[in-house]
């Protein structure tokens, strides 16, 4: 079938290949979008008045926009602890001449993805609940840690694949010129290492702002601090056709926020470096 649409519209074999991508992501990304627009601007009434119902009564309540605040500034800060964690372990496993040792640190790196996320976050507030009482676990501080905890492979993992193609010869050079250890970290290693660092804190800071996990089964009373996440979770009443529409709401206005702050992590570091005559990343 496929051979007869290359054939008829003269398309190009390698262009071919693009359309399960474009099957897919009109099946799972456009339609699910538009059925959010559709659903938010739809009006519903009230069953018992007949008034028509605000669906957008959530962006005007300023408790929404605390909760969006608190998510981003949750996620960027756990996208820093595990880029300080991440970094340094990536880039000493890539360094390991021993085939054992890289294979057992790669091993502990992925072996945390084969396990439930709910299993991940009982098991901390397990550990925490052992040394402190349930207030005192139900504040930020410990939500960030949950999720630089539960997120922090898929900070190392894009940071490594970096760091294991890069060659020996550059830090060679590096120290050849005479730069010291710290130096060569600062202008070889981490301009080297830019894009896997902006994957990996981007993948964190997206998983980490919107998570439903760390609030429902980390923290003792998790309604105390939520995420954007848990605000849409609380709506998605499928038997409320007013809680849809406002679950739908938010999520669109969660979308253009996070790909705002996303546009923000990926274009800035990419500005820096052509400012400074650097290689885009």
């Amino acid at each position: 079938m496929i051979s007869n649409l290359v054939s008829k519209f003269s398309l190009n074999k390698r262009l071919t290949l693009l359309i399960p991508y474009f099957l897919l992501a009109a099946i799972f990304i456009i339609a699910p979008f538009i059925l959010l627009i559709v659903k938010a601007a739809s009006p519903v009434s009230d069953v018992v008045t007949g008034e028509t119902l605000d669906n957008w009564s959530p962006i005007k309540d300023a408790e929404t926009w605390k909760i969006m605040w608190r998510s981003i500034y949750s996620g960027i800060i756990a996208g820093i602890i595990t880029m300080v964690i991440g970094i340094p372990f990536a880039y000493i496993v890539s360094r390991f001449n021993s085939k054992l040792y890289k294979t057992l640190a790669i091993a502990l790196m992925i072996s945390p993805l084969f396990v439930f996320t709910i299993a991940k976050a009982l098991s901390l507030r397990g550990v925490l609940l052992s040394s402190f009482d349930e207030p005192s676990l139900n504040t930020n501080f410990v939500a960030i840690i949950g999720m630089s905890y539960l997120y922090l492979p898929f900070m190392i993992i894009p940071v490594y694949s970096v760091f294991s193609t890069m060659p020996k010869s550059l830090l060679e050079a590096s120290h050849d010129l005479g730069d010291p250890s710290f130096s060569t970290l600062i202008k070889v290693v981490l301009p080297y290492s830019l894009r896997g660092i902006v994957s990996g804190f981007a993948v964190v800071f997206m998983m980490s702002a919107t998570s439903i996990v760390v609030s429902d089964k980390l923290l003792p009373s998790g309604f105390k601090v939520q995420t954007i996440g848990n605000l849409i979770n609380q709506h998605s009443n499928l038997a409320n056709p007013f809680d849809i529409a406002k679950a739908s709401t938010i999520s669109l206005i969660t979308i253009f926020v996070m790909i705002s702050v996303y546009g923000l992590i990926y274009f800035v570091p990419q500005l820096i470096v052509k400012l400074k005559g650097g290689v885009n990343v």
